[in-house]
C-alpha cells in the first residue's frame, strides 16, 4: 500500500506589466508578493516576459536594480522556447501600452497588475 502524501503548491505566473510596475513604482501588495510570498507560491515566468518588462524601464524611471535580484532569486524563470515560442521583439506600441498598464492610475489597471495569475 502507498502512503505517500502528495503537497501540491499552487503556482503564480508574474505577468510583464506586473514585473514592471514592481521594478519601478513603489507597491507594497506587489512588493510584498515577490520579496516575501506569503502566500508560499512557487512564483514563475518567462524569459519573454521578464525581457519585456526590462525594455520598458525608460531611463527617467527610479528602477530598483535590488528589486530585480529579489525578482531573479525568489521567481522561476522559465525558457519561451519550452511552450514552442520564439522570442519577439518588443515593438514601441507594445511597450507604451505595457507601461500605461504597470503604472495606470486608474483603478482597474492597478487591480490588474496587483493580481498574479494563479495555476
Amino acid at each position: 500500500m502507498n502512503t505517500q502524501i502528495s503537497h501540491v503548491k499552487k503556482r503564480a505566473y508574474i505577468e510583464p506589466a506586473t514585473i514592471l510596475r514592481y521594478l519601478i513604482a513603489e507597491d507594497e501588495k506587489i512588493d510584498t508578493a515577490i520579496m516575501c510570498n506569503p502566500q508560499n507560491f512557487d512564483l514563475f515566468t518567462t524569459d519573454q516576459a521578464l525581457y519585456e518588462a526590462l525594455c520598458c524601464i525608460q531611463k527617467d524611471d527610479k528602477f530598483n536594480l535590488m528589486k530585480l535580484k529579489k525578482l531573479v532569486e525568489n521567481t522561476e524563470i522559465v525558457s519561451s522556447r519550452v511552450s514552442g515560442k520564439f522570442r519577439e521583439i518588443l515593438k514601441h506600441e507594445k511597450s507604451e501600452a505595457m507601461r500605461k498598464i504597470a503604472l495606470g492610475s486608474d483603478e482597474k489597471s492597478k487591480d490588474n497588475n496587483e493580481n498574479m495569475k494563479v495555476k
